[in-house]
């Protein structure tokens, strides 16, 4: 044993070394300041290398929770899904629609619809070209551009059947599909249905093989038994003018009603008056109102019938309308002549069709990945087109009908894509304001008729 002395002699050493006494483990030799900061953070690695999974769990955790309060609590503000309107006012300088669509896009843009928790809008675009055309190759531009865009939901074509059937494809053919309303294109056929059953797009609008219907159960309830048939050649209408045409060619005959001769007018092909008499007793026009008043005046004094086709109407524009006899001249067209200055396809492919659409998605919900996204508000608009092809579908196989304005009974029915029930009424000028139409098809109790 070590003296008293020795001891103290021994902590003076210590002392005058400048040394502390080592504590802890003494077979590492280590003093208090050799360790440090660097035996600090040997612990914590040892300790981490311990509880490693411990550390990755908690760390995972606190970030998905903070990623959940992020998406939950403050949810990100969505940039909208658009449907894309695109005008042509080329063909019918229809004033009625485009105000109508303007009004439309003013009331979403105040209502903001949603799906999900993506604001819906509406989005006015009028193609400009005025020539054939060029009509077409910006038609295809504009209908590549929303099919590629990444907040394109669904396209309405305010367009005639020449255009429709430039654009369609392009919106078909997109992956996935872009649902297509067609307010104007009376078209038979404007597509065919796909192999895996029907495409994702919709014919209000009723067809011309309607609307031939129409001109012929008209003319032979006026005990009218020869026709001739006259189609406006300008390009603009060809497409129209000579499906019309050839559908009451080849319907005539179910009616009683001989078709004479088929006469080809306008875009510098005016007959004489001499070729218009063929022993007819009624004229069945196809085309617009510009050829339509060069035919009523070669025809003045012949003491005829004449059904004009839907072309002739400028919606939102009457005037002309004065300028057709009201005695002998009748119009065929899709609506109630009391919403003669109404577009009221507009309204069915906006508020009611499109609408109903988005309500049906919301009701039956989406799939799976379309479930997560809105859950997780990732939303996607291509998942979401994906959903409104299949709902579009569903509709098809087991719910054929939309609320409509332009229905007599309030609905717009469909077999396929294109419209079941649509009806073309025969108008006639009234003869006290040569602006205004009256129904006088009797095939329907019409509306009170407006100014």
């Amino acid at each position: 044993m070590l003296s008293e002395s020795a001891r103290d002699n021994d902590a003076h050493k210590d002392e005058d070394s400048g040394n502390e006494a080592p504590t802890g483990n003494s077979r590492s030799g280590l003093t208090y300041t050799q360790r440090g900061r660097k035996g600090r953070l040997g612990w914590l690695r040892n300790w981490t290398a311990e509880h490693k999974w411990e550390v990755f769990w908690t760390i995972f955790w606190a970030l998905a929770f903070a990623w959940a309060m992020a998406r939950f609590v403050f949810p990100p503000e969505h940039k909208p899904y658009y449907i894309r309107v695109l005008e042509y006012s080329g063909i019918d300088k229809d004033a009625a629609a485009a105000h109508q669509f303007e009004k439309l896009r003013e009331k979403w843009q105040s209502t903001r619809p949603t799906l999900g928790d993506v604001p819906v809008q509406l989005d006015v675009l009028k193609l400009t070209e005025t020539q054939p055309e060029q009509q077409k190759a910006e038609a295809k531009t504009k209908g590549e551009s929303f099919a590629n865009d990444d907040d394109t939901l669904m396209v309405i074509g305010h367009l005639p059947t020449g255009l429709t059937k430039v654009i369609l494809p392009l919106f078909m053919k997109a992956q996935p599909p872009v649902p297509y309303i067609s307010t104007s294109a009376s078209a038979d056929y404007l597509s065919l249905p796909d192999a895996a059953g029907v495409l994702p797009w919709l014919q209000p609008s009723p067809t011309n093989r309607d609307e031939a219907k129409s001109m012929l159960l008209f003319a032979s309830q006026k005990g009218k038994k020869r026709c001739l048939v006259v189609t406006d050649q300008n390009p603009m209408v060809l497409d129209y003018s000579k499906e019309l045409g050839d559908d009451l060619t080849g319907l005539a005959g179910d009616y009683g009603i001989a078709i004479v001769y088929t006469i080809p007018m306008g875009s510098g092909m005016p007959p004489s008056k001499q070729n218009l008499q063929m022993g007819e007793d009624c004229v069945l026009y196809v085309g617009q109102i510009d050829t339509a008043e060069t035919l009523l005046n070669l025809l003045r004094g012949m003491n005829l019938l004449v059904v004009l086709s839907d072309g002739v109407i400028e919606t939102g524009n009457d005037k002309r309308f004065s300028n057709l006899p009201s005695d002998s001249v009748f119009v065929s067209y899709a609506t109630d002549a009391a919403d003669a200055q109404d577009s009221l396809y507009a309204t069915d492919a906006v508020d009611e069709i499109a609408q109903q659409l988005l309500e049906d998605l919301k009701t039956r919900g989406g799939d799976i990945l379309y479930r997560l996204r809105s859950l997780v508000h990732l939303e996607d608009v291509r998942s979401a087109r994906t959903n409104l092809v299949r709902i579009m579908k569903e509709n098809s196989d087991n719910r054929s009908y939309y609320r409509c304005e332009s229905g007599t009974d309030g609905f717009c029915i469909f077999n396929l894509n294109r419209r079941d029930n649509g009806v073309f009424h025969i108008w006639q000028p009234d003869a006290r304001s040569k602006s205004k139409m009256n129904d006088v098809d009797g095939w329907h109790r019409p509306k009170t008729t407006t100014q």
